[in-house]
């Protein structure tokens, strides 16, 4: 039972969507992880209990 050549190409188009969607959502993830590791070492590196002091205090 074969595909027809335009039901072959669809697919083959299809599949080709996928692959672009899913490398998109990496760089996403990519870039969304870099952020997350930046803020952590902004954290890391600001010394929170002085600025929650109170500075009239």
């Amino acid at each position: 039972m074969g595909v027809d050549a335009a039901t072959q190409e669809a697919i083959i188009d299809g599949r080709r969507v996928i692959a672009a969607v899913a490398r998109k959502g990496r760089d996403i993830l990519r870039h969304t992880m870099a952020i997350l590791d930046d803020a952590g070492n902004l954290v890391r590196e600001v010394p929170f209990a002085s600025v929650l002091r109170d500075p009239d205090g």
